[in-house]
């Protein structure tokens, strides 16, 4: 005998006391949830591919630039030295010396940046990308997989109610984002999306931390050496 189980319960990592039960699509399901958004799918997909392209030349115009490369290699290192600070060392007034150099070196990376037009040109073409990418995400994708995958939620209550699929989707207040997106995560992996798929169904967030590229490690080591 064969014995096949269609839904899976997790304990959130996001939300204490909060458990959620989330079903394994089938390809019947997983077309009946896809061919209502299946243009804004594609959506995401294309937007996905643009803000990598504009994240390649953003990261060729700052390797372009030896004071970008300098700080961002440093930021880059106290990044490493910051990771082992402790919460009481983080939270400690005032900063603790490692947490306000790297505020000073991050203020003057943001005024080379803005003194660059071709920078500012691409940063403003990202967080276009990156907002058109958010409203499809949270318009369709999102309450589209969320509506399919989730079952039940317990230990959540929102205005009073039993939180639901539903309510988890239109009335969700900002303090539920980690749990949303959390739940949303578990939604496409059981729908049995590739790994590509899944990746270019999740945020495009903008991060704030500097990305060293494989150009500027190039250049900071030309640099080091000369």
């Amino acid at each position: 005998m064969i014995s096949v189980k269609t839904q899976e319960t997790k304990q959130s990592t996001s939300c204490e006391g909060v458990s959620f039960t989330i079903r394994k699509l089938s390809r019947i399901q997983r077309s009946l949830r896809d061919l209502p958004i299946f243009e804004q799918r594609l959506k995401a997909d294309d937007l996905t591919r643009r803000w990598w392209e504009i994240k390649q030349e953003q990261e060729k115009l700052e390797a372009a630039n030896p004071k970008i490369v300098a700080i961002t290699s440093r930021i880059s290192v106290l990044n490493v030295e910051i990771s082992t600070l402790t919460d009481e060392q983080r939270a400690t007034s005032p900063p603790h010396p490692l947490l306000s150099g790297r505020e000073d070196l991050d203020r003057a990376r943001a005024a080379l940046v803005a003194a660059n037009p071709q920078l500012v040109e691409v940063g403003l073409q990202l967080a276009a990308v990156d907002y058109e990418f958010s409203l499809v995400l949270s318009s369709y994708l999102l309450p589209a997989s969320i509506r399919a995958g989730l079952v039940s939620i317990e230990g959540l209550e929102i205005d009073g109610k039993p939180a639901t699929p539903e309510l988890l989707t239109t009335c969700a207040t900002p303090e539920l984002d980690d749990l949303v997106r959390e739940i949303y995560a578990e939604c496409e992996i059981a729908s049995g999306l590739t790994s590509t798929q899944r990746k270019n169904s999740q945020p495009l967030i903008i991060s704030t931390e500097p990305v060293v590229s494989e150009a500027t490690k190039s250049s900071t080591a030309v640099t080091a050496s000369a």
